[in-house]
């Protein structure tokens, strides 16, 4: 585990908003869930406003634990 987490020390995060415009941030595998939804509502208009992160390809999943770190994503 830690020769992936060497290997790739940043990955792009890429988050797909409804209107088609996408955001990407930079992040390294030991940040969290938390850290990328920080990251998207520092972006929003609407700070308060309230949305769902999800995982896609293969399975759309929601992502609902923030204390998981993004390496196994």
């Amino acid at each position: 585990m830690k020769e992936k987490l060497e290997r790739y020390p940043k990955v792009a995060l890429r988050v797909l908003f409804p209107d088609r415009y996408i955001l990407q941030g930079f992040f390294r595998p030991s940040e969290t869930v938390g850290d990328l939804r920080d990251f998207v509502r520092s972006h929003l208009e609407n700070p308060e406003l309230s949305f769902y992160l999800c995982e896609s390809l293969p399975l759309i999943l929601p992502l609902l634990h923030l204390a998981l770190t993004l390496f196994p994503l």
